[in-house]
């Protein structure tokens, strides 16, 4: 076996062990410490996946082989450079700011984690793998994942998530977040559903055998959670991804295109109507319907609004290079305040990071890492765009696009981001290459 197939079975362990054991993985303390289980799990994966890159291209050199990265080298196609332009402004920025950029401050959201994230990213687009067997892995963990979710949503605590007493429904009385399935936080559960529904939904849609029936197993798990929990931008995202994939799923041919653009343009408008014109007491239509009427309060998105302000306030501090990789809990800005009405009080939290992942680029890293993370997406998009009809191609393209959308109202971190970061490279990578599609026929 040549070094390059050597180097995508080593893409297809690493793609099976994030499908698996990252997702699964909660460690043996509850939520009160999965964010550790989370970040030992994706440390190890993506080292070891890393280092056995090294040692074959070592291994390689030393035989006189082709040089597995010939390709890379030839064609180093615009997503993969702005995602190593990206890593290293983000090098260059916790260099210029303090050491604690390296891990970061209260996120492991720092250089360390966005360098495997940006590695990671290459590495895939160069060896990607399309088994049929990691889409049935990742089906089954989603659907243990999300059967524990469900089961929490009815009042029960298996496996003990919650401390003794507690459950899911204790969020806003007893504790201040709220956690469910083998991620925790339910904004990071909102954005792994937003990468893995439409991914398995366009499988099941595209495929033809009787194999893909089983994903409504892990795809009414995913469903019910996302309606059930209550999280705003991961309904949006959804959103967005059903408004966009349709005509691609279902090939609609450009008279058709039209004709569903118009029908969705006349639905908005209807809709922004009616909002317009209906009393909300409160939630998320409540506030589109003040925003319409020109009422903007700090208060809106759950106090986003008064985030992104106070984040914006502190840019032209250092608006080239940012301040460094999450550092902004060293901000000392206002707490963030919420309501809870069952407690009749308000609780206060510290911000730490931006609730909008473009503000968050920008905060820490500045203007140039702003300009070439979108220079990221957009070409990794592009491809998408262009390679649309390979099935999996089509399919991780919506998902990177719900997550996107998603992530305006939320933010990254190492439970859910790398799935984000594969998917494009896998989008990057399968674009160019001729891989027989693992569709479940």
């Amino acid at each position: 076996m040549d070094t390059k197939k050597l180097m995508c079975k080593a893409t297809e362990i690493y793609l099976l062990l994030f499908a698996s054991i990252h997702l699964l993985y909660i460690g043996f303390s509850g939520y009160s410490h999965i964010f550790e289980a989370k970040v030992l799990t994706f440390c190890v994966i993506n080292i070891l996946y890393l280092l056995s890159l090294i040692i074959l291209f070592l291994i390689s050199a030393d035989r006189k082989d082709t040089n597995p990265f010939e390709s890379f080298k030839k064609h180093l196609f615009p997503a993969r450079f702005f995602a190593i332009l990206y890593m290293l402004f983000a090098l260059i920025s916790g260099a210029l700011n303090s050491p604690v950029t390296f891990f970061g401050v209260s996120r492991f959201e720092g250089v360390f984690t966005i360098s495997l994230y940006c590695l990671s990213f290459v590495a895939v687009s160069l060896f990607p793998c399309k088994k049929r067997y990691l889409t049935v892995v990742f089906s089954i963990s989603v659907s243990l994942s999300f059967a524990l979710s469900a089961l929490q949503l009815m009042g029960y605590n298996p496996l003990s998530l919650y401390p003794d007493g507690m459950t899911f429904y204790d969020a806003g009385i007893k504790y201040t977040t709220a956690f469910t399935s083998t991620i925790g936080n339910t904004n990071l559960v909102g954005a792994f559903i937003c990468l893995a529904l439409p991914f398995l939904t366009a499988i099941l849609l595209k495929s033809k055998g009787w194999l893909r029936f089983l994903l409504f197993i892990p795809i009414l798990l995913m469903a019910n959670t996302v309606l059930r929990m209550g999280v705003d931008s991961a309904i949006l995202g959804l959103l967005a991804g059903i408004i966009i994939g349709i005509p691609f799923i279902f090939r609609f041919r450009k008279k058709h295109v039209i004709i569903y653009i118009s029908a969705i343009i006349i639905l908005a408008i209807l809709g922004m109507i009616f909002i317009y014109n209906y009393s909300f007491d409160s939630g998320f239509l409540f506030e589109i319907r003040e925003i319409l009427h020109g009422r903007i309060s700090d208060t809106f998105g759950s106090g986003r609004i008064r985030i992104w302000k106070n984040v914006l306030s502190e840019i032209p501090d250092s608006p080239i290079f940012g301040k460094g990789p999450d550092t902004m809990q060293l901000e000392k800005f206002p707490s963030f305040e919420r309501y809870y009405p069952a407690l009749g009080k308000v609780m206060k939290t510290g911000i730490d990071v931006a609730h909008n992942e473009l503000l968050n680029v920008l905060y820490h890293q500045g203007i140039i890492g702003l300009i070439s993370y979108l220079g990221f997406i957009f070409f990794v998009l592009r491809d998408w765009w262009k390679n649309r009809n390979d099935t999996v191609v089509l399919s991780l393209g919506i998902s990177l696009i719900c997550y996107l959308v998603q992530s305006m109202f939320t933010f990254s971190m190492c439970l859910v981001a790398p799935y984000f970061w594969i998917a494009a490279g896998l989008v990057v990578g399968i674009s160019r290459e001729n891989i027989k599609e693992p569709t479940l026929d």
